[in-house]
């Protein structure tokens, strides 16, 4: 376990140095402000100003997370190897999963920096323009932290087992762009085209099952179904008796999809040799 944080540590300080903090954080806080001061100032709108910022940076995220998750660590592995590091570190009495597993703490704790900082600009705009938040929207708002940290750690994991697999810095990045490009857009389309030409085959039960295929759908779900003031905005409210699966059940799919990558990645790392 002292590994493990050794290793951790090790990701969080060359990202610092490397301003990888900064530039996420940054990037995630301009999000936040301008979605959350693009807000309607009626009293309708102010009375839940959070709850409209927190259905435009779910829908927004989706984008966002998975692309700088997968920027972050596309050569987590690849990369060390080409430059060498990694024959070092694999001299040192350390297990390959230990590497793995403290890669993935360092990078986590990079990106739950970012989210919860850049994010909670929001609950700070939102509190000086329109007042104290509702608990309704403070527990939303905590749900989309936790949430977006699952996802931000799902594209983490598929990029380890990207960066396993491959020779090259290049190819990894190649890849993982397409990975990004098939969740955040692909698959949804095609969804789409399927119910364009099966809609009297496939119904709502169905195409939410489907939908667990895809972890950028779930993280969608869960933020925009979980609570009734947001489904009320992101105008879902109808959506949940037709849902197949209950959020804790789509929480650990979301886990899986975590879990299931890095178990592959370790199979890759084991059997690759430098």
């Amino acid at each position: 376990m002292k590994n493990i944080f050794i290793i951790a540590n090790k990701e969080f300080k060359d990202s610092l140095r490397n301003k990888w903090i900064i530039f996420t954080t940054l990037l995630l806080a301009v999000l936040s402000i301008t979605l959350t001061l693009s807000i309607g100032s009626s009293s309708h709108l102010a009375a839940s100003s959070l709850s409209v910022a927190i259905v435009n940076l779910s829908s927004l995220s989706i984008y966002l997370i998975p692309l700088i998750a997968i920027l972050l660590s596309y050569d987590a592995i690849v990369g060390e190897s080409e430059r060498g590091t990694l024959l070092l570190l694999l001299s040192y009495p350390v297990s390959r999963l230990s590497i793995l597993s403290g890669k993935l703490l360092g990078h986590l704790c990079i990106l739950s920096f970012a989210i919860i900082v850049g994010f909670g600009c929001s609950v700070l705009i939102s509190t000086m323009l329109h007042g104290m938040p509702i608990m309704q929207d403070i527990l939303a708002f905590l749900q989309l932290i936790f949430s977006s940290i699952l996802l931000g750690g799902v594209f983490i994991s598929l990029s380890y087992m990207i960066s396993c697999f491959v020779k090259e810095r290049a190819t990894a990045a190649g890849i993982g762009l397409f990975v990004w490009l098939l969740f955040v857009l692909l698959f949804d389309l095609t969804l789409i085209m399927i119910l364009t030409n099966f809609e009297n085959i496939i119904d709502e039960k169905t195409l939410h099952i489907l939908m667990m295929f895809n972890p950028a759908d779930i993280y969608r779900i869960i933020n925009l179904t979980g609570f009734e003031n947001i489904r009320m905005f992101s105008g879902l409210n109808s959506v949940t008796e037709y849902m197949a699966l209950n959020i804790v059940q789509m929480y650990f799919i979301l886990i899986a999809w975590l879990c299931l990558p890095l178990v592959i990645a370790n199979i890759f790392f084991n059997k690759k040799e430098f």
